[in-house]
């Protein structure tokens, strides 16, 4: 029998591994395909400064197209907090060869609502209320207050589709081999990051420090943020060099882009530990349910728990969030019944 599995096994890789001749042909066809049939501005788009444009939503779909695919897609994770305004949705998309339904590709996306362009808004000073203030900006002749959003929830489904968007153009771009010549989320960062980063690639020489003269209060209120969320995030380096001499040598812009990235990985963090503090009280509530209703070996295989001969406080930390919310749920009707 293993005999046998193995020949099978080596004909099938022998029967799908492609000649280098075959591989060219298929990536060169690729490129001209890219070339003729997607419009920049509508299937991909380009930023100033980085080297490779970024695939849109309507290209990745001209991609499938091509390879003759259909997308299917699974929610593998997910966060809502209603009374937070707190979503966050992993998402898992396949490709499946229409005429075979052969799995060819698939690839993975997230998005959560307190991502910067969700959490906050631009308002005039009438529409701030009770809101605190984290930023202004001067548009036209009136200015505007950076403020957190009040209606969250109303993204609930944006959060959900944007993570379909994402997981569809991860999986366009491993279905084309296209990472080489197509990057992706780019246009999801906030601009003046963009232009930091972009900024930071293409310097060559050292930003000269500023000097006391030509310093700005604005400055050193800004220099005082981006130390005290480096202090947050527990780092103390950028890029291999100190953050305080980094501080002193960046100008204004370069100091708001990397207050902006500070808070996105804060905001991350906070997610992440909500999570996982979500996780553990599931945990603990599965614990204490199991031990109310002492349900047989059956019933444990039949709501998900596997017998491993450890105990179930340690089996329980081999499951995820959403294995955890199932068992839960099923625990909770047996519970109910007796």
């Amino acid at each position: 029998m293993t005999n046998m599995t193995n020949g099978l096994v080596e004909k099938e890789i022998t029967s799908t591994v492609k000649t280098i001749e075959e591989f060219s042909k298929e990536w060169a066809d690729f490129q001209e395909f890219v070339r003729s049939q997607l419009q920049e501005g509508v299937d991909y788009g380009r930023i100033p400064g980085v080297k490779k444009p970024f695939l849109m939503l309507p290209g990745a779909e001209k991609i499938c197209s091509r390879y003759m695919v259909r997308p299917e897609y699974s929610i593998i994770g997910k966060v809502e907090d209603w009374d937070k305004g707190l979503f966050n949705f992993e998402v898992k998309c396949v490709l499946r060869r229409i005429s075979t339904g052969q799995i060819v590709g698939e690839g993975i996306g997230s998005c959560n609502s307190y991502e910067e362009k969700y959490r906050y808004v631009w308002v005039r000073q009438s529409e701030v209320g009770n809101r605190k203030v984290l930023g202004q900006r001067k548009s036209g002749k009136y200015t505007e207050y950076k403020v957190e959003r009040e209606d969250l929830a109303t993204l609930h489904n944006t959060i959900l589709k944007m993570a379909k968007k994402r997981a569809l153009v991860d999986a366009s771009l491993t279905l084309g081999n296209a990472s080489g010549m197509f990057t992706q989320d780019v246009e999801d960062l906030p601009k003046e990051v963009i232009q930091a980063e972009v900024e930071e690639e293409n310097t060559i020489e050292e930003v000269p420090p500023l000097s006391k003269e030509k310093s700005h209060p604005q400055d050193s209120s800004l220099q005082e943020q981006v130390l005290n969320l480096w202090k947050q995030l527990s780092l103390t380096r950028w890029h291999g060099e100190p953050i305080e001499d980094v501080v002193k040598k960046a100008n204004e812009k370069k100091l708001k882009a990397m207050i902006d990235w500070a808070k996105k990985k804060l905001a991350e963090r906070e997610l992440r530990e909500h999570k996982e503090a979500q996780t553990e009280k599931l945990r603990k509530d599965i614990l204490e349910l199991v031990l109310s209703a002492t349900p047989t070996n059956e019933e444990l295989e039949r709501i998900g728990i596997e017998d491993t001969g450890i105990s179930l406080d340690d089996e329980l930390k081999r499951y995820d969030y959403p294995k955890l919310k199932e068992i839960h749920e099923k625990l909770k009707k047996i519970v109910a019944k007796e």
